[in-house]
C-alpha cells in the first residue's frame, strides 16, 4: 500500500508562497510599465523677475493679473535638468510634463507651427538637435499669444511650436535640459530663454524630418 505525501491541509501550505509571490510579480509588472524611459534631475529652479502687471511686486512677477483675460500670471519659472539617457525608442514615457529630454524616437518633426498635437517622444528629438519648442494650453483662450508665438516661431530657426494637453501652465518652452513655464505670455523672457539655450544641445541639427516620419 501506497502512503500518500501529504495528509489533509498540507497541499494548500505549499501553495502559499507561490499564491504570495504572483501578485508582487504583477504589481511589479504593473508598474514598470508606468516608470518613464528616461530620467530628468532637477539641478536648479528659479522665479524669473519680469516687469509689468497690475499686482507685480518689486522686481518679480509677483501674483500680477493679466488684465485683458482675468488670468492670475503667477512666477515665470525657469528650472534646469541633469538629462540620462537619450536612445531611440518606440514609445518613450515621461514624467513631470512637459519634458526637456531623455530618450526619444527616431523620427524627429519639422521645424515651425503645428497646429495639431505632436507627441513629446518625436519633438524630444528636435531638442537633442538644438532646437527649442514652444508649448500651450490654454483651450482656445489666446489667440494674440498664440499669435506672438507663431511670429516667434517663423522668425527664429528651428523652432518647433505645437499644442501640449496638461502642461502645469498655459504656456511652456523647452531645450535641451531647460524649461520654462508661466501662466501669462511674457515675450521678452521667452525671447531671451530661446537665445541662451538655442543650439546647445548634444546634436546640432538644421534639417526637417527624414522621409518616412
Amino acid at each position: 500500500m501506497t502512503t500518500p505525501l501529504f495528509h489533509g491541509a498540507a497541499p494548500r501550505c505549499l501553495a502559499l508562497p507561490v499564491l504570495l509571490v504572483l501578485p508582487v510579480l504583477l504589481v511589479l509588472v504593473a508598474c514598470g510599465d508606468d516608470l518613464p524611459s528616461s530620467s530628468m534631475s532637477l539641478v536648479d529652479s528659479q522665479s524669473v523677475p519680469t516687469a509689468g502687471g497690475s499686482d507685480a511686486g518689486e522686481g518679480g512677477i509677483g501674483t500680477r493679473t493679466d488684465t485683458d483675460s482675468g488670468v492670475a500670471c503667477g512666477d515665470v519659472l525657469l528650472q534646469s535638468f541633469e538629462i540620462s539617457g537619450a536612445a531611440h525608442v518606440d514609445a518613450p514615457v515621461y514624467g513631470d510634463p512637459p519634458p526637456v529630454g531623455g530618450d526619444h524616437t527616431g523620427c524627429w518633426v519639422d521645424y515651425g507651427v503645428h497646429d495639431e498635437v505632436v507627441e513629446p517622444g518625436r519633438w524630444v528629438h528636435n531638442l537633442e538637435h538644438g532646437a527649442v519648442v514652444l508649448l500651450h494650453d490654454c483651450q482656445g483662450e489666446c489667440e494674440t499669444e498664440l499669435a506672438a508665438l507663431r511670429a516667434l516661431t517663423e522668425a527664429r530657426p528651428r523652432i518647433v511650436m505645437t499644442p501640449f494637453a496638461g502642461l502645469p501652465t498655459r504656456f511652456a518652452a523647452v531645450a535641451w535640459g531647460h524649461r520654462l513655464t508661466m501662466e501669462c505670455l511674457h515675450m521678452p523672457t521667452v525671447e531671451a530663454f530661446y537665445d541662451d539655450h538655442f543650439d546647445r544641445a548634444p546634436e546640432s541639427v538644421a534639417a526637417g524630418a527624414p522621409d518616412g516620419c
